[in-house]
């Protein structure tokens, strides 16, 4: 007995090291398949990378569409320039795009990490339209001042033009009148039309075509306000997203990301135009507005003068003159110094300067109006900085 006991201890230490060798071998067998399994693993530390982006085709002529192809890989993000959005899904797809003349597209993939970049070019031939001043108008509401001029001219194979090629305008959003609705574009002549801000709306898209052949819209804005819940302020519509609001009032003075107002940052406009932009964060990283994200309210401080809206009421109107116009407000309080009062309907908040002056010194436009709500605090948008 004592015999077989030794011999089974025997086994069992010889046993001991081959379970080693089976677990170790189990364990590269592991780590070999990972490896093997996966392709494109996610490697959390790195940005992004643009495998392909391509048009197809490359030369269309006008009034065509080429389809653009990308591949991304350890993106969060990627957004198309032009026309200024983000795909979805962002590991790969395709966007079809139909450009009024030669365009050069850029493709941005961003994650916490960094970013990438890729360009590809889609080119033109045949007759196309082209906007001498831009796409982008702004002009004082009720101003007899028509200029800038709304001015376009052929692109693309302007070997085609023939002789008494028109261009036509007409107004297809908004309001507002053109002074004239046709001009010539051949031989080199540009055509031009004027906007006259003489509507209500202080807004409105311009239309100009050549039969058949192309079609350009550009966008006008007054410096007005409009109440309601589609309502402007100073060229910036509530239906607006950050890359609008860019094309008419350039880069912020600074953005703010505010910890107190996680779902909003701050295009901060207020030192030079008197105006501050709350931007909807819909998109991580949150510490960057994105292009497409949508305004959420537009703040208008006593920086700015003559942005009024059509009964006179503005910045440095008494709170008299408020309550004249718009009545009994749904809410008013004491906050420190000055009073608040909000019109729900209107979508409208106004800030008083002191209880003894009673001034209007700043201005809210909401994009929702609600039927109940409690007094919000102030919105915090001035940074620690200042």
């Amino acid at each position: 007995m004592r015999h077989c006991r030794e011999k089974d201890y025997d086994l069992t230490r010889r046993a001991y090291p081959l379970t080693l060798i089976f677990i170790a071998v189990l364990i590269l067998a592991s780590i070999m398949a990972g490896c093997n399994g996966d392709d494109n693993p996610v490697d959390p530390g790195q940005p992004p990378v643009i495998s392909v982006f391509v048009a197809a085709p490359s030369t269309i002529t006008v009034g065509e569409s080429s389809v653009i192809t990308y591949k991304v890989s350890r993106a969060d993000s990627v957004r198309l320039v032009p026309p200024e959005t983000s795909l979805v899904p962002t590991d790969s797809g395709q966007t079809p795009v139909t450009p009024a003349f030669t365009t050069t597209y850029s493709l941005v993939a961003y994650n916490k990490y960094g970013k990438d970049s890729a360009s590809t070019i889609v080119s033109l031939t045949g007759i196309g339209l082209e906007a001498v001043n831009g796409l982008y108008y702004k002009g004082e509401m009720n101003s007899s001042v028509q200029t800038p001029l709304l001015q376009f001219r052929a692109a693309g194979d302007t070997s085609l033009v023939t002789p008494n090629t028109w261009a036509s305008f007409s107004i297809i959003e908004g309001d507002g009148t053109l002074t004239s609705d046709s001009g010539l574009i051949d031989d080199g002549q540009i055509a031009q039309t004027a906007y006259d801000f003489s509507g209500s709306l202080g807004h409105a898209v311009v239309r100009a075509i050549i039969s058949g052949t192309d079609t350009l819209d550009v966008q006008v804005r007054a410096n007005t306000i409009i109440p309601g819940t589609n309502g402007q302020a100073q060229y910036v519509l509530l239906s607006d997203t950050y890359a609008d609001v860019k094309h008419f009032n350039g880069d912020p003075y600074r953005v703010d990301y505010p910890p107190q107002d996680p779902d909003n940052s701050y295009a901060v406009y207020e030192d030079t135009e008197g105006l501050v932009v709350a931007v909807e964060d819909t998109e991580l990283p949150w510490d960057l507005i994105q292009d497409n994200e949508p305004v959420d309210v537009i703040l208008i401080t006593g920086v700015l003068a003559g942005c009024e809206t059509a009964d006179g009421i503005g910045i440095g109107s008494p709170i008299l003159d408020v309550r004249t116009v718009f009545g009994v407000p749904y809410v008013e309080s004491l906050m420190g110094d000055a009073y608040f009062l909000r019109y729900l309907d209107e979508g409208l908040d106004f800030y008083t300067d002191t209880t003894g002056d009673s001034l209007v010194v700043e201005l809210h436009l909401r994009k929702t109006a609600k039927t109940s709500e409690a007094a919000p605090p102030r919105y915090q948008y001035i940074s620690a900085d200042r």
